[in-house]
């Protein structure tokens, strides 16, 4: 359900660095013909990566909206179903605002930095986990195995900066392969900051990261919060709410609330969990349980568009948009009430 992402910036727009960083007014530099430059002839162009709610060009047919839903909603349950209790390990603050950075610095689309924390974190969790497998082999003494581990684990920690890059051009090329970061950035990039890589290993990382996460890009929760939007937006014309004039405005909301969710992760849903303690009285481990939750994008989706739609709309009409948009997004109330309240009392406490 893609939007058209051509429109001109207004910069009166609140949004996140990143989002200030890719609305730069950019100089777009004329050829120069018959070898002579025209130095008139050079203008700047504004550009946006933005969605436009209000432009049905590029979006899909309403007739298949619930396609898509309902298509992402298997996806999800599939992922529930692989999940392991160490799916989210290495979801951590600082490695997530480690991963946002480096986007902003690189003024990438908002969607590229979820998507690339997502990747990351699947890289990381498969790539210990097969060094694991592969000591557990050994025919060594286990003071023998523990010396070679911490060698490991020093040899993952010096890696972690050209993970991340790679994990970021990888999500770059899923959201825009023409506007995606070349092995050339990357390299450039880590050489800033002390890491002589060469192209080679460079894209020697891009290949064991993409064939390690089995070639398959998590669905970002930033994609469902998209749909919710564009539906919550239609609907709220086709009922003539003033509300749905102010699209863009909620749009930038959900960018700052899911930076919150995605950096906050962790306690996030120990808040949640901690308001619906009846979840972890099942059969299964509660670490089993936390992940399966945790891959539920449609429910995070459904909690964040509703906060940014408090934190910028306000109260008055909260109940009549959560019924739309707990309905489109086929979310249980009963979870999405918990995580938006957790939500809303991670960014007070953060503030």
């Amino acid at each position: 359900m893609s939007n058209s992402r051509s429109q001109l910036f207004d910069s009166n727009h609140l949004g996140t660095p990143v989002t200030a960083a890719i609305n730069q007014t950019i100089l777009n530099l004329s050829i120069k013909k018959n070898g002579r430059g025209n130095e008139d002839q050079t203008h700047k162009i504004a550009l946006s990566y933005e969605p436009d709610f209000g432009e049905p060009v590029g979006a899909c047919h309403t007739i298949y909206w619930s396609d898509c839903i309902a298509q992402m909603a298997i996806d999800i349950q599939d992922r529930q179903k692989t999940a392991t209790p160490c799916e989210f390990d290495f979801f951590k603050p600082k490695l997530v605002e480690y991963t946002f950075t480096v986007c902003v610095r690189l003024r990438l689309p908002n969607e590229v930095r979820f998507t690339a924390v997502l990747i990351l974190n699947s890289f990381l969790i498969r790539h210990l986990c097969s060094l694991h497998e592969f000591m557990e082999k050994q025919d060594m003494t286990n003071h023998h195995k523990n010396k070679e581990w911490e060698n490991i684990e020093s040899n993952m920690e010096r890696q972690i900066p050209l993970r991340i890059l790679t994990a970021i051009q990888i999500s770059s090329k899923m959201h825009s392969y023409h506007d995606s970061l070349s092995s050339r950035q990357v390299v450039n990039t880590l050489r800033k900051v002390g890491l002589p890589y060469t192209i080679t290993a460079v894209s020697d990382s891009e290949q064991r990261v993409f064939k390690l996460i089995g070639f398959n890009i998590p669905d970002s929760p930033l994609e469902a919060c998209e749909m919710a939007l564009k539906l919550l937006t239609y609907t709220m014309k086709k009922r003539e709410m003033a509300e749905a004039e102010r699209h863009e405005d909620l749009w930038q909301h959900v960018l700052i609330v899911l930076d919150v969710c995605f950096i906050n992760h962790i306690e996030l849903y120990e808040r949640f969990f901690r308001k619906c303690p009846f979840l972890l009285n099942e059969d299964c481990g509660k670490r089993s349980i936390i992940s399966k939750f945790k891959c539920d994008i449609l429910l995070l989706a459904a909690a964040t568009v509703q906060t940014a739609f408090i934190l910028c709309i306000g109260k008055e009409r909260i109940e009549e948009v959560t019924v739309i948009v707990n309905t489109v997004l086929r979310c249980n109330p009963r979870f999405v009430e918990p995580l938006k309240q957790s939500i809303i009392e991670l960014a007070l406490s953060k503030k």
